[in-house]
This record gives structure tokens, C-alpha cells and sequence, in this order.
């Protein structure tokens, strides 16, 4: 199992056709997905809302890092 660190992306998303697709960009590797859309829009929130951002290129799946539980007081 391979998970990378993503440090930039690209999103492009035609007016038909049902998908999107993501160019994904770790330090030294390229990932392009072709993605059904609400998967497309899942993983764009992902890619705009999160920090640490990673890849794992056998599930071909995003993940974060890990975060508390809930949401803080303030």
C-alpha cells in the first residue's frame, strides 16, 4: 500500500458527460481520476476543507489525517 501526501490539485468538470476529473499531485508523483460526480464533489470538498490531504493508491481513495472528534467550544 502506497498513501501520498497530496501538496496541490487540479479539478476539471465538463457541462455533461456525469463525471469530473483530478489531477492529484504528490512530491514526486501525478494522479489523474476520472470520478462519477458526486464522488467528483465529495472529494473537491475534501481537497478545498482539509489539511493534511493523502492518497492511497491502491484504494485509489482519499483520506485526512486524523482529527478530534466533534467540533471545540469556544
Amino acid at each position: 500500500m502506497s498513501i501520498q501526501e497530496i501538496t496541490a490539485y487540479k479539478l476539471f468538470c465538463g457541462i455533461s458527460g456525469g463525471s469530473g476529473f483530478i489531477s492529484l499531485k504528490s512530491s514526486n508523483q501525478e494522479f489523474n481520476l476520472e470520478l462519477p460526480y458526486g464522488i467528483f464533489t465529495a472529494y473537491c470538498q475534501i481537497l478545498q476543507n482539509e489539511r493534511p490531504v493523502y492518497f492511497d493508491t491502491d484504494k485509489k481513495a482519499l483520506q485526512t489525517g486524523a482529527e478530534p472528534v466533534g467540533i471545540p467550544e469556544r
